[in-house]
């Protein structure tokens, strides 16, 4: 599911914010999910390949 969360409240000027699942990494067990902690023992490269399909 890739549904949008849209904020039902004002955001100031300059402040964006955004929110994702750990559906979608490249990481194996046990970190098989969209893992962005590169001090947790993931590999630095899938940790690298998560983070870029974050953006």
């Amino acid at each position: 599911m890739n549904a949008l969360i849209v904020p039902q409240w004002p955001l100031p000027k300059g402040v964006a914010a955004y929110s994702s699942t750990r559906i979608g990494g490249v990481s194996l067990p046990p970190y098989d999910s969209l893992n962005l902690g590169a001090q947790c023992g993931d590999s630095p490269g899938r940790v690298e390949e998560n983070r870029e399909r974050l953006c």
